[in-house]
């Protein structure tokens, strides 16, 4: 996932029981389906049921976005900002969520053997 595909992302995409995310598509990436791991699906599940209501009671907000900002403002695109200031603060190598997204897959590719190394 992307920035921009977090920022669309709504409650309903997520289906715990199920254990899948969908992604909606755009005009440049399909629509797709992914399977969460048992841990993604915990911390998914905390996420959904205590913080982000929390978040949304704090701020008296109303919203159908999967992730919320603790701000005033509904833009969440500042919160991912902060964020990937602070992960690069800790880790020099890291240049942007792009390089965390090609790790990932990179990966994710190793482990089941799908690339030549």
């Amino acid at each position: 996932m992307n920035g921009k595909e977090l920022i669309r992302h709504m409650e309903k995409d997520v289906k715990l029981r199920e254990g899948n995310i969908f992604i909606a598509g755009s005009r440049k990436s399909n629509e797709r389906e992914l399977t969460l791991e048992s841990g993604q699906m915990i911390d998914r599940m905390e996420y959904t049921m205590k913080t982000r209501a929390e978040i949304l009671q704090l701020t008296r907000k109303e919203s159908n976005k999967l992730f919320v900002s603790t701000g005033a403002s509904n833009r969440l695109q500042n919160v991912l900002q902060a964020l990937a200031r602070q992960l690069i603060a800790m880790n020099s190598k890291l240049l942007n969520f792009n390089y965390i997204r090609t790790s990932v897959i990179t990966h994710w590719l190793k482990i089941h053997i799908l690339r030549q190394t």
